[in-house]
């Protein structure tokens, strides 16, 4: 059935048009929504808390579709996947997208995990966990180690290898 445009409520159109822009796969960038990049980039000083690089800063991958953003380790090297547009669109999100990042970054430039639960010795994941954006650790039926950009104030995750403790 066919209306005259001038037919059609705003709302309706509305909803058409997401669902248009859905089915055609469309990701706006940074450009379209600049504060999901500065959530990302106040995630990145929340997650270097944790994992420490002095000289790590996030940056917009030009030409990548979907539009993404990348975090530029020490050395000026860029590693791992890409942060989607979506990443930046609560802190929670942010916070746990940023850490996942930064830390396979990590791993791929250290070649080792990072960080450690303080109570297993085993690594970490980012996640989020009722709201908040946690470190995560798989082992005993699961548990948070801290919120993340909370763990170094732990005082309990010193160690680099298994089993260390303060």
């Amino acid at each position: 059935m066919e209306r005259r445009p001038a037919d059609v409520l705003p709302s309706e159109l509305a909803a058409l048009a997401a669902r248009l822009l859905a089915e055609a796969g469309f990701e706006p960038g940074f450009d379209l929504l600049p504060e999901r990049l500065e959530t990302l980039r106040r995630a990145l000083e929340t997650v270097l808390r944790d994992l420490p690089d002095p000289e790590a800063r996030l940056v917009v991958q030009q030409g990548w579709y979907p539009p993404s953003a990348g975090v530029v380790l020490a050395g000026g090297r860029l590693h791992g996947g890409g942060l989607p547009v979506s990443a930046g669109s609560d802190p929670a999100t942010a916070a746990a997208a940023v850490a996942a990042h930064v830390q396979e970054s990590l791993l791929e430039r250290d070649r080792r995990v990072q960080p450690l639960c303080p109570d297993h010795g085993l690594g970490l994941h980012a996640v989020r966990h009722c709201g908040a954006a946690v470190w995560w650790c798989a082992a005993g039926g699961g548990h948070p180690a801290a919120e993340i950009g909370r763990l170094s104030r732990t005082g309990r995750n010193r160690g680099d290898r298994r089993g260390l403790r303060p």
